[in-house]
């Protein structure tokens, strides 16, 4: 492991601030969900476009974090936590003030821009800066974000829409985050220590580049294949995704610092892991996105409705994630892993049964694809990627309401995706 130049104290004041930094690029993931079909009709956003507006956001996290870790070690933590801060409320506020389809997607990627630069920095700088039960504790509390992110993303995402304050609407989804990203550049260079690796990796741009147009081409052909027909373009690209990916292997073995370096996916554990965490986030996102406008388009809730039927889901979350670790260590990994996935099955045939007493008969027209048959059974079998004892919520009827807090803790506390991750 590479040292550090500085490891200065961190007190509880700077690690509020990394953990509200951790926050709010999660937040984002999800305030969105309860908003897409306000960005609809106000936009004239199509299905297509509105699931590009939830992944463009991701593929830029994800194809920029790796080198936003190597910056931070580079140029320095706090530096780089402070730079993505920055780029993060302005891509908000140009989300805020979008007038189309196509500016939305731009501050979109600016703000997974800004996402990457900061996330890597809070990690590393907890690690360096903390020992002993202090770091376990805040650690744990890290992990835990997570859940904490979940409901206040579908809470709060729901509340501003229906609010519509000062005639916003979805645009408040965005602009909530000035505020936070403002009292973060004000606090992090008083609170948070810098530190930096004197032994820092050197940047992988040709890996970087080749892992952003792999993404690139998956995610196009995804996103419009299946809606225009998958003409031959959408064909070839995944092919073109095959042939990059390749050329990454063949470049990053001739790197001295790989971006994804190759002898890592010669550990069976690591190949294992990346199979697992492919399937279940990606069931996971897709499950959300698609639940998100189904609660709405679907069983006519308000935005408010849809964002409050998660709460149940995001406290199991929240508190399994605190004691997962015990869990592991108690059953081992493997056993864990069973669990957290064999016991999903009560809250999916919970989630089944609600959705077949509230939903309209299948084949009853909407204006909105979600109502479709096909998708309305492709949502039931979505749900596995969740326990759906916690979506009873989400129902208008008093009994059900009441009914899924009782069900809900017995069913995520021992299901919940915490468990799995």
């Amino acid at each position: 492991m590479a040292k550090t130049l500085t490891q200065p104290a961190l007190a509880w004041p700077g690690i509020l601030v990394l953990l509200a930094g951790q926050l709010l690029p999660l937040v984002d993931f999800s305030i969105i969900n309860v908003a897409l079909s306000a960005i609809s009709r106000d936009l004239g956003a199509s299905h297509t476009e509105l699931e590009l507006v939830v992944a463009v956001y991701g593929i830029a996290f994800a194809v920029s974090l790796a080198l936003g870790g190597r910056l931070g070690d580079r140029l320095g933590r706090r530096r780089l936590f402070i730079w993505g801060a920055a780029l993060f409320g302005l891509a908000s506020l140009l989300c805020g003030l979008a007038v189309n389809v196509p500016m939305l997607l731009a501050a979109r990627v600016l703000q997974g821009m800004g996402a990457a630069l900061a996330v890597p920095q809070i990690l590393a700088t907890l690690h360096v800066s903390l020992k002993g039960e202090t770091h376990s504790k805040v650690i744990g509390a890290y992990g835990s974000v997570g859940g904490v992110a979940f409901i206040i993303g579908q809470v709060l995402g729901g509340l501003l829409v229906s609010w519509n304050i000062a005639g916003l609407g979805w645009r408040s989804v965005f602009l909530i985050n000035l505020p936070i990203c403002l009292a973060i550049l004000w606090a992090a260079p008083r609170w948070v220590p810098q530190t930096r690796s004197d032994h820092a990796p050197g940047l992988d741009l040709k890996g970087a580049g080749l892992l952003a147009l792999i993404l690139s081409c998956l995610l196009l052909a995804m996103s419009l294949g299946p809606v225009l027909g998958w003409p031959l373009w959408a064909k070839v690209l995944p092919l073109v995704a095959v042939l990059l990916g390749w050329a990454l292997w063949q470049v990053e073995k001739r790197q001295p610092f790989p971006l994804l370096p190759p002898r890592l996916f010669a550990l069976v554990s690591m190949r294992f892991g990346l199979l697992l965490a492919l399937l279940f986030f990606g069931s996971w996102g897709g499950f959300m996105f698609v639940l998100a406008l189904t609660l709405q388009a679907g069983l006519g809730m308000s935005p408010a409705l849809s964002g409050e039927s998660f709460i149940a889901l995001g406290l199991v979350f929240f508190l399994v994630a605190l004691n997962s670790a015990r869990v592991n260590r108690r059953l081992g990994p493997v056993r864990t892993l069973v669990l957290g996935h064999g016991i999903q099955i009560p809250g999916l045939a919970l989630l089944i049964a609600t959705f077949q007493s509230q939903w309209p008969a299948p084949a009853a027209p909407c204006s909105l694809p979600c109502s479709n048959r096909p998708l309305a059974w492709g949502l039931r079998s979505l749900a596995a990627s969740l326990p759906g004892a916690s979506v009873l919520a989400a129902t208008r009827r008093p009994l059900a309401w009441r009914w899924s807090w009782k069900l809900a803790p017995w069913c995520c506390w021992c299901c919940a995706p915490a468990i799995t991750v």
